[in-house]
């Protein structure tokens, strides 16, 4: 099974280039977001090493001030919940009215 897969996969063989490629961008569509939510929250450790662009540091940035006012207002929580489930894509996270309560919810824990 090993070697058919090697074969079938190999550049020049009509699966590769056909049925392959096909099933790959059709699986990119559905695992991208996942990866991404793994990846960036991964990169909020500093032991793991890895490119940290100024996006990625201001999502981690805003994501830990998201956890903080999500663990006293259960709108956040819901929509955490909502996002680590695959219900709403992560932009939701970044919504006024949701920025707006992350707001609010640190200040009042300062």
């Amino acid at each position: 099974m090993g070697i058919a897969a090697i074969a079938a996969a190999s550049p020049g063989s009509s699966w590769a280039q056909g049925i392959a490629g096909r099933f790959f961008k059709a699986a990119s569509a559905l695992i991208d977001v996942p990866w991404q939510i793994a990846v960036g929250s991964d990169l909020q450790h500093p032991a793991v090493q890895g490119a940290r662009p100024a996006q990625v540091r201001f999502i981690n940035w805003y994501l830990e001030k998201f956890y903080r006012a999500a663990q006293r207002d259960a709108v956040l929580a819901t929509r955490f919940l909502e996002i680590a489930n695959l219900m709403k894509p992560p932009a939701a996270l970044l919504e006024p009215r949701m920025a707006l309560r992350v707001w609010k919810g640190n200040r009042a824990l300062a």
